[in-house]
């Protein structure tokens, strides 16, 4: 069974290859476990995020989950409310610049709304091109001109987020400039602004 394991740190250590030495003496810690109330599919945790608010949110097959240092909230998908969570398998959480909360499912993107605790989805949509590409989203990243960039089994996209809508990059045998793969797993920006796209074997953009 799964488990998160925290770390508490008591004091400042420098690493120097493998050991711990702070001034000559070892550094003090342990692990705190937690674990979520709804059994094993929900302790199968993906990934870890802190909103600006300071909440730890956890996804998760069963759900998103919040936790306050005490207790945990857990958002689902519900078939009856377009407004939950869009699929109960997430994949991904990002909080952007502005701290908005992003969390990627197999089921599409969705947007959090603190206030309302409500979730706006973006999913494929056959009929419109400017729809995301394709609904399994694997990697979420903002970049420096604040353009959201979305990773999904079915290729990259772009978010206008003034209009919600899409632009897609997808992989074309014809074209040698084009994406590599259309199986996006990770994104990364560097310092000079390149966005580096890790995708399915064989390539890396």
């Amino acid at each position: 069974m799964t488990r998160i394991f925290k770390v508490i740190l008591f004091s400042t250590c420098i690493v120097l290859n493998t050991a711990e030495i702070c001034f000559g003496q070892q550094s003090s810690f342990w692990f705190e476990h937690l674990q979520l109330p709804d059994g094993d599919q929900a302790n199968f945790i993906v990934d870890i995020a802190e909103d600006s608010l300071g909440f730890i949110w956890f996804g998760t097959w069963n759900g998103l989950y919040r936790y306050d240092g005490r207790s945990y909230t857990n958002y689902v998908h519900d078939p009856a409310d377009p407004t939950s969570l869009s699929a109960n398998w997430v994949e991904m959480i990002y909080v952007d610049g502005e701290g908005t909360l992003w969390v990627g499912t197999f089921g599409g993107l969705n947007r959090f709304n603190p206030e309302q605790e409500t979730f706006t989805s973006f999913r494929n949509d056959p009929e419109n091109p400017t729809s995301l590409s394709q609904d399994s989203v694997t990697v979420i990243m903002e970049d420096r001109l604040g353009h959201l960039w979305v990773g999904t089994m079915g290729g990259l996209n772009r978010m206008d987020h003034e209009t919600g809508k899409f632009t897609r990059y997808t992989y074309d045998p014809e074209d040698s400039t084009s994406l590599g793969n259309d199986q996006v797993r990770a994104l990364y920006e560097e310092n000079q602004g390149t966005i580096w796209i890790g995708t399915k074997s064989p390539c890396l953009l």
